[in-house]
């Protein structure tokens, strides 16, 4: 959800530009989406990665966001110069929507894997349950 309102924000600011009310909104719901980042991506981490490889998920993260940072000027200035502005906060929310659903994608069949495995041990146990009671 948070990826899904950064990123048709990120659109709305583009198309509001001279209306600065409606641009500055757009932007703090861009900041509020960007807020929810960091405690979400921990908990994937937590759930893709076994404890041992945590602190090197977490620093790939983190490496990922200062890299963007160095980067980002660089290429945006560039599209900007090409085309214009709103041009590249577009494209930015295109960007922002592939990933979704990219994510989207990723962690279905994560989830379905889990839940099967989560039903399996429901079904061992039931099982086991059955043979202790006799049944």
């Amino acid at each position: 959800m948070a990826i899904f309102l950064w990123s048709i924000f990120t659109s709305v600011g583009a198309v509001s530009g001279k209306i600065y009310g409606v641009f500055i909104i757009s932007r703090i719901v861009v900041g509020v989406g960007q807020g929810i980042l960091f405690p979400v991506a921990s908990k994937i981490i937590q759930d893709f990665f076994p404890f041992e490889e945590r602190s090197r998920a977490n620093a790939i993260y983190q490496s990922g966001g200062i890299l963007a940072s160095f980067l980002a000027p660089l290429l945006l200035v560039l599209l900007i110069m090409i085309a214009s502005w709103q041009f590249s906060f577009h494209l930015i929310a295109i960007v922002g929507l592939l990933l979704l659903f990219l994510c989207g994608y990723t962690f279905r069949i994560h989830l379905n894997s889990k839940a099967r495995i989560v039903w399996r041990k429901t079904q061992i146990f039931l099982v086991s349950g059955k043979m202790a009671l006799g049944v």
